[in-house]
């Protein structure tokens, strides 16, 4: 939480707010909640009160991984 406020007085200090597009992190829940994104209290949430239209994008090497080992499980 600290490191979130610190990060976002950084946005808002340096004008940056509207120059925020996306948040991408691991797809861990403190980073974006449950599947469908809508839970509060996480780095998403927290991000998308400050500005509305801001997209998520999981970790792509995670995801990657993740269906190659579960491709080699068939």
């Amino acid at each position: 939480v600290r490191q979130l406020n610190f990060f976002v007085r950084g946005l808002e200090n340096f004008d940056l707010t509207d120059k925020l597009i996306a948040n991408c992190g691991d797809n861990a829940p403190i980073n974006f909640g449950r599947v469908d994104r809508k839970s509060e209290g996480n780095v998403f949430a927290k991000l998308k009160k400050l500005k509305s239209n801001i997209v998520g994008v999981g970790c792509a090497a995670h995801n990657v991984h993740r269906a190659i080992r579960n491709a080699s499980y068939a």
